[in-house]
């Protein structure tokens, strides 16, 4: 950890740094501008790097996802929950890397997207669900981005949670589907009381297998491999609570 970083963890925001007991926003503080776990980070930029604000807008639009799509050179990605006169909604969005512009996609099928990733020439999407809708894997045409695919939506016969983050491993037998599934949705008030644990789970589209392959974990979320696809990363975001509270006696790791 870079000297003179710290963090109030009741109070501070995580893009705040404090040094010599000022507080600085985290990107504007050139000395620190990144907190790293390993020095191999580092190669990953030149002296030159820049960050560019891509698009913006008053509210939380640009939450989860993330996903760069390089035949259209876009990134698609979903807002955070909107309160809206009919009930919580998510958006997703893509923004052009070509001309700067953001469209709103209207995406059938999608209750309330959260992470995604890259899949079949499109774009696989973790629903959330709702009261009435399950929480499920969707496949988002590209090219009919209106058009969607339900994927999986239960584990043997029982509802998900509320699905937060996917990706997707290479293999030459096949692709296999990692997923997340903590209980957000219930404890945000979106979705009915749990079925299952909060886990992370596997599904090979290929032979239609699902498999629960870790739990003990309290919030599964993020959720990525290493280039070599040996090692799994999972992030366990207890720490923020459904309701918005912060509990630093819960989990924050990775």
């Amino acid at each position: 950890m870079p000297a003179g970083f710290g963090r109030k963890a009741f109070s501070d925001s995580i893009l705040s740094t404090s040094i010599a007991g000022e507080t600085i926003p985290l990107f504007e503080n050139l000395q620190v501008p990144f907190i790293a776990a390993h020095k191999s980070f580092a190669s990953l930029f030149n002296a030159n790097a820049t960050i560019t604000v891509l698009a913006q807008k008053d509210y939380a639009f640009a939450h989860e996802a993330g996903v760069y799509s390089l035949r259209t050179n876009e990134v698609w990605f979903t807002s955070n929950i909107l309160d809206r006169a009919e009930g919580p909604t998510v958006e997703i969005s893509r923004v052009s890397l070509a001309s700067g512009a953001v469209a709103t996609i209207q995406a059938e099928g999608i209750s309330l997207g959260n992470g995604g990733c890259s899949y079949n020439d499109g774009i696989l999407f973790c629903d959330q669900g709702s009261s009435h809708a399950p929480s499920q894997l969707v496949h988002c045409d590209l090219e009919n981005p209106g058009s969607t695919q339900p994927i999986l939506n239960n584990f043997n016969g029982r509802a998900f949670n509320s699905l937060n983050d996917v990706i997707v491993l290479k293999h030459e037998s096949g692709d296999l589907i990692f997923f997340t599934d903590p209980p957000y949705g219930y404890e945000q008030g979106f979705r009915p009381a749990c079925q299952l644990p909060p886990a992370v789970y596997a599904f090979d589209p290929v032979h239609g297998h699902v498999r629960m392959i870790a739990d003990g974990f309290s919030h599964p979320n993020g959720i990525a491999f290493s280039p070599d696809g040996l090692v799994c990363y999972i992030t366990d975001t207890s720490h923020i609570q459904g309701n918005g509270k912060l509990d630093p006696g819960q989990p924050s790791t990775m």
